[in-house]
């Protein structure tokens, strides 16, 4: 877990929570964010980034569908109804029918959007900052 060090007023300030258990994937978009001048915490657990964003501000909350401890719907249904104001991305790397499917059930839950990974950074940056308006 990488977490910010104070705890900001204002979107910009504050960070944003990205959920993903490959940690791999998870640096490099933590490294993405904060190159970009943005403040970002990475989560591999679901579990403890829910427990996070529920007790902590976040401009924005960037959730991996396929989790093993829970998966991308569920933390974003219980982020509806605990933080429902917290801007939501889903994203998810799989390509089939099923993970379509998936994306468009974390849509009608709440998030803003969805990405398909890999983005590039220049898209990642931009639906973040998009997402914090």
């Amino acid at each position: 877990m990488t977490e910010p060090h104070a705890t900001p007023t204002s979107a910009e300030q504050r960070p944003i929570v990205i959920i993903d258990d490959d940690p791999n994937h998870l640096d490099l978009m933590v490294t993405c964010l904060e190159r970009a001048g943005l403040r970002a915490a990475g989560f591999t657990n679901s579990r403890e980034a829910l427990y996070y964003l529920i007790d902590h501000q976040a401009a924005v909350a960037v959730v991996d569908l396929y989790m093993p401890d829970m998966d991308g719907i569920e933390i974003v249904r219980r982020l509806q109804t605990s933080v429902p104001e917290l801007p939501l991305i889903g994203m998810t790397g799989a390509r089939d029918s099923r993970s379509t499917i998936y994306l468009k059930s974390l849509r009608e839950f709440g998030a803003q959007t969805c990405l398909r990974k890999p983005v590039d950074a220049k898209t990642f940056v931009s639906t973040v900052r998009g997402a914090m308006r």
